[in-house]
């Protein structure tokens, strides 16, 4: 139970780092200096966040397979392909949106383990899973601001 939700996060995970490094890349304009950094920032952060969730969604038995990783993420740019061809604040504020849901997702499986009541739920979980959806938080309050642009 606890391996496919874990393994659902990491594979979204991996498509919102794709994601910042697409803008990360694309990022021009004005601001497109600190937009570069910001972007890269949020990459290289989701890519630390995810090494530690993956490992355990392994740990519990579930599929992290790449090919299925990557059509997870093909199905995704393609649904929002029109949304992230710059770095503009239209495009912070949809980044904010999806760094919003992965939050309320990790809200959702904290609520669907059993953290508290014993079994072979390993200690440290919790704590990985609350301060992940904290550094999300964070980057999400600078996208916030680079909105307000």
């Amino acid at each position: 139970m606890i391996g496919p939700l874990l393994s659902q996060l990491a594979w979204e995970l991996r498509y919102l780092s794709s994601l910042a490094q697409t803008a990360h890349w694309l990022a021009s304009g004005p601001s497109s200096y600190s937009d570069h950094q910001l972007y890269r920032e949020l990459y290289v952060k989701l890519d630390s966040l995810l090494d530690p969730i993956a490992e355990q969604a392994v740990f519990y038995g579930s599929d992290v397979d790449p090919v299925n990783q990557s059509r997870y993420i093909l199905t995704r740019m393609l649904e929002y392909s029109g949304e992230f061809r710059d770095s503009s604040p239209d495009f912070s504020l949809f980044f904010q949106r999806q760094l919003d849901k992965l939050v309320r997702n990790i809200r959702a499986i904290l609520t669907e383990i059993p953290f508290h009541g014993g079994g072979d739920t390993p200690l440290g979980l919790e704590d990985l899973l609350t301060s992940s959806a904290g550094e999300i938080s964070s980057f999400r309050y600078f996208l916030s601001r680079r909105s307000l642009i």
